[in-house]
């Protein structure tokens, strides 16, 4: 936000950032702690179970020898991560591997009432209740389910008969409808088991299922109290450590990869050094606006600062700017015109990854993915396996940005089932034993392809801000779009000319690449869909949205992970002077320290000029936009990276509805549950120098 940077530490600043691509990310090891073979794999069964409102009190069979434990339940689950939103209360209450006492207990009350026990035959008669209340009647579908971060399929065969298997072994003939997830579940399942107990002659209102479930993590038995409304599973759960170390063989990985990007020029020189020129001269025009509008006109003139006192302006109540003009500007300005097509809004991973799965499963003739991480995480794993599974069908490509996806691998999320073996090479991992093709995009002068894109059958296509890997699936809040109809032609041909761009014939292939004719698709009822590009020297993502930005006259709505570009928070306040509704919805913390910090004093600036600022109450990752009608949403993000040195996708619109859907899907939901910023968030004197480093980057 503060321009007047000397050109030293500018310089300063960059080689930081170098530092900090290389070694500044820590990598995380797992310290497996020491654990029987034969425990991990017997089962756990409850035999007295007692409960006093906040502890089990749980005698077990282990093997042919009882123990004792008495587990304070935990915290409820993350209500984003079990997807629920109601008032049933949902924990865990963890068993552990090491340390089984043989000793009663010591501290438990005399008058607490024994618990009724289910065996594990129970167990699966009440589930078959379940199953056949949420399994779809029709043959040939079936419907995921998503519990407690484990994911069933469940279906009816082309015979009728039912079926249940882990999603990534759904069968390719058979169609996702619903995905049940966490609320859902309980919603139906505690009604039915009020039902059960009434059938068996059970009056208790608290019970214990045994599972018969084994292994590590594995959940034994279940406890559920209906007065209260309160479900937990018992989860067997050996200790583990997350040791952080500074260097590791990634960092070895990261530099080796980054030489090799420079050694690779040499089939593609026209790419690469485009990307060095432009920097060059971007960074030169920095210097000369060094002190600049923003400095000058924003500090100076707050709308509340002592004697400078001016009144906030009042909001707009007149029409919007004029959308067609606006199209056909957009036709002159951008590289593709606009095409047409249909949309679907997939909110977060639970409603992204089971469709992207099916799609994955339904294809008949080609799977290409290009994506900036394909992390190494168990989730990730879980999706290569699928692909490798498939690529005996099917024709699967596979493109990941090689800084992004090795940077990405470096970290051990605390959550990894400890018995997840990472491999060290995704790209290998997915050739190995399969038919997968996979590339990794060079990095030259620490470009990035931060794109999003997987297209199917060259009939479906799917963009957004989601990558490959567990904490998209089940920690981040993000926004993916399913694409059909002409639209999808543009995307796989960009798909083509990136996948050859990173082959052998670099720039050249790229080249012949962008002569592919158009595709096979017809519009069928669509409406106009518009794909927008950025790279280094063309920032057409960024200039469009500044320039909607410049004409907006009623409002601007952005949700983005990071709010740091100069000229995008100058032109929002000189907006907002102008009676425009603009409101900001961001994360502060949750990703990397320097970006956090930035993004405060980004909210504190447009807060003192009358914007109003959401905070997000979690992990915001979501790139999307709406200005007077007019929706841009996507993988670019507004920072420098985005702005002008990544590759960046987007995907945008002025249809009526298509807009609507989206404010009514992700914007007003994520207004409401958000914090609005009514004081100064407190800064730091370190913030400054966190701004100076986030401009560079």
């Amino acid at each position: 936000m503060l321009r007047s940077i000397s050109t030293i530490n500018k310089v300063n600043i960059c080689f930081l950032m170098v530092l900090l691509v290389f070694f500044g990310c820590t990598t995380d090891r797992v310290v497996r702690n020491e654990v029987a073979s034969s425990e991990a794999t017997i089962s756990f069964e409850a035999e007295d179970v007692y409960f006093d409102g906040e502890r089990l009190f749980v005698k077990y069979k282990l093997g042919e020898r009882r123990y004792y434990t008495a587990r304070k339940r935990a915290k409820p689950v993350d209500l984003m991560t079990a997807g629920f939103s109601g008032d049933i209360s949902v924990g865990s209450v963890f068993i552990p591997l090491e340390g089984h006492s043989e000793d009663p207990w010591e501290d438990k009350p005399d008058d607490l009432p024994a618990l009724h026990v289910f065996p594990k035959s129970a167990w699966q008669e009440y589930l078959k209740n379940i199953f056949q209340t949420i399994i779809p009647g029709e043959a040939g579908q079936g419907c995921l389910v998503d519990v407690y971060l484990r994911e069933y399929f469940l279906f009816y065969d082309e015979e009728g008969r039912p079926g249940v298997t882990l999603i990534q072994d759904k069968p390719g003939n058979i169609r996702i409808k619903k995905v049940w997830n966490f609320e859902d579940i309980l919603n139906v399942g505690l009604p039915l088991l009020e039902e059960y107990l009434d059938e068996k002659g059970v009056d208790k209102k608290q019970v214990v299922f045994n599972t018969g479930d084994t292994g590590l993590y594995s959940y034994p038995f279940v406890f559920v109290d209906l007065d209260r409304r309160l479900v937990l599973f018992a989860q067997v759960n050996p200790t583990t450590t997350i040791a952080r170390r500074l260097f590791s063989g990634k960092d070895v990985q990261s530099a080796s990869h980054l030489f090799g990007s420079h050694a690779a020029m040499v089939v593609r020189p026209v790419s690469a050094l485009g990307r060095l020129f432009y920097g060059l001269y971007d960074t030169s025009m920095d210097l000369v606006e060094s002190g600049g509008d923003l400095g000058e006109w924003i500090f100076i003139q707050p709308f509340e600062s002592g004697g400078r006192s001016r009144p906030v302006p009042p909001l707009s109540d007149g029409p919007g700017m004029d959308l067609q003009e606006w199209e056909q500007w957009l036709d002159k300005f951008t590289v593709d015109e606009s095409s047409t097509g249909t949309m679907e809004y997939l909110i977060g991973g639970e409603q992204f990854f089971p469709r992207f799965i099916d799609a994955i499963t339904m294809a008949r003739e080609s799977i290409h993915i290009r994506t900036y991480i394909f992390d190494n995480d168990d989730y990730a794993i879980k999706i290569a396996d699928i692909l490798k599974k498939r690529s005996r069908d099917v024709e699967v490509k596979v493109l990941m940005d090689g800084l992004g996806t090795i940077l990405a691998t470096k970290a051990y999320p605390d959550d990894m089932p400890l018995d997840h073996e990472a491999p060290d090479s995704v790209s290998g991992y997915l050739e190995n034993n399969s038919r997968v093709k996979a590339r990794l995009q060079t990095n030259p002068w620490l470009s990035m392809d931060h794109s999003k894109l997987m297209v199917l059958d060259g009939r479906t296509a799917f963009v957004g801000g989601m990558n490959i890997g567990r904490e998209y699936r089940y920690q981040r809040h993000d926004l993916m779009v399913e694409l059909n109809g002409p639209v999808v032609d543009i995307l796989q041909k960009e798909f083509h000319k990136a996948w050859a761009h990173a082959g052998v014939l670099g720039d050249l292939g790229y080249f012949l690449q962008s002569f592919r004719h158009p595709g096979k698709n017809v519009d069928e009822g669509g409406y106009p869909v518009r794909v927008l590009f950025s790279q280094a020297a063309e920032p057409e993502i960024y200039l469009t949205q500044l320039e909607a930005i410049k004409r907006a006259k009623r409002y601007i709505y952005i949700e983005n992970m990071y709010l740091i570009q100069d000229t995008i928070i100058e032109e929002l306040v000189k907006a907002r002077r102008r009676g425009v509704d603009v409101r900001i919805i961001i994360p502060l913390e949750g990703y990397l320290g320097p970006f956090d910090r930035a993004n405060i004093l980004g909210a504190n600036l447009l807060l003192e000029n009358g914007v109003r600022v959401y905070v997000y109450p979690g992990q915001l990752h979501a790139k999307a936009a709406i200005y007077d009608g007019w929706a841009c949403f996507g993988s670019a993000n507004f920072d420098k990276a985005s702005s002008k040195r990544n590759r960046e996708l987007n995907i945008a619109t002025s249809h009526p509805e298509a807009v609507n859907e989206l404010l009514k899907r992700l914007f007003l939901p994520d207004f409401e549950i958000s914090k609005e910023v009514i004081e100064k968030i407190p800064q730091r004197w370190s913030d400054r120098l966190s701004e100076m480093l986030t401009d560079q980057l």
